[in-house]
């Protein structure tokens, strides 16, 4: 079960960052900071991501520590070292790290999400409700951080709760044709079926 967890919160918080096909955008400068810095960032954070992709989680977290050292006001950034600590199971560390996601961008859902799943696996579950409640609130038509919940609730045993919350998300419009969450939706109900 840990190992289905640990690898559950790993899609969660890769599925949701901002690197997407491992190059952090100049263009995404938020404001914050020296630009200068910012550009000068972009090089180990880039790397960091390709190395975080291909599995070199010690290597990759060199690399966001490097990156981050340059230019701490990314949110992208700290979410990805969270990633990359999750892989590690470091999961304390990698809280910390969501937490400065959320304070650097407090509108971005993803991040709340992220840190909802990391504090599920610390069985933090009442912090773990309330980031997930406002990554919902956040993002009112994404059906992941509805998944989350149901993951949250299914680890405090409370298995209705979780059901209705993935039979929610199934038909929400935006997981029609999201092969990931399709995949989450499938993996929750064979968890839940094992469970009964």
């Amino acid at each position: 079960m840990k190992k289905l967890t640990l690898f559950l919160s790993a899609l969660l918080i890769c599925a949701s960052t901002t690197v997407g096909a491992f190059a952090y955008d100049p263009q995404e400068f938020s404001g914050k900071g020296s630009r200068a810095q910012y550009d000068k960032s972009i090089p180990a954070a880039n790397q960091g991501a390709k190395l975080l992709h291909a599995g070199k989680y010690e290597e990759a977290l060199r690399y966001y520590d490097k990156a981050i050292a340059i230019y701490p006001y990314d949110a992208g950034m700290h979410s990805n070292r969270a990633s990359v600590l999750n892989h590690l199971s470091k999961t304390k560390e990698s809280v910390v790290e969501l937490n400065k996601a959320v304070q650097l961008e407090p509108t971005w859902a993803d991040g709340y999400n992220n840190l909802a799943d990391q504090l599920r696996i610390s069985k933090d579950f009442s912090a773990a409700q309330s980031n997930c409640k406002k990554a919902i609130q956040l993002a009112p038509g994404d059906p992941l951080p509805v998944l989350t919940l149901a993951e949250i609730y299914i680890d405090m045993k409370k298995y209705p709760d979780a059901e209705q919350l993935i039979s929610k998300a199934k038909r929400m419009p935006a997981a029609k044709n999201d092969q990931f969450i399709q995949k989450m939706i499938k993996v929750d109900l064979e968890k839940l079926s094992r469970i009964r």
